[in-house]
């Protein structure tokens, strides 16, 4: 990761919560293709930081590895207002996003097919 990157990452450790929405935004704008990035805003949504969590989904879906749809991916389940924006994000998602979809749902109960 490089040293702009580490820095904007920090400050999701460190920072306030204005400066945290600000960090998450540039991650989604600069689309990075580092796992460490799609690690953290993962482990920033599990949390539960209520609300960071609608600026944490928009950028994990801008990133849109596959390892960032499939962090998205495991919160459609979570029913209320992350899971809807899980959906909206993903409906949009395009061919990138394909493949881990298909492979999600395969593997998901029936019900939830």
């Amino acid at each position: 990761m490089n040293e702009t990157l580490k820095s904007v990452v920090r400050v999701l450790e460190e920072g306030s919560p204005e400066l945290k929405v600000a960090a998450v935004q540039i991650l989604g704008e600069l689309q990075p293709s580092e796992p460490a990035v799609v690690q953290t805003l993962a482990a920033l949504l599990e949390r539960g930081e209520g609300f960071l969590a609608p600026f944490l989904i928009d950028a994990l879906a801008r990133i849109g590895s596959e390892a960032a749809v499939r962090v998205l991916l495991e919160h459609l389940t979570d029913g209320g207002a992350m899971a809807e924006r899980v959906r909206q994000v993903l409906g949009k998602a395009g061919t990138q996003a394909t493949r881990a979809i298909a492979e999600h749902f395969d593997k998901a109960a029936p019900d939830l097919q």
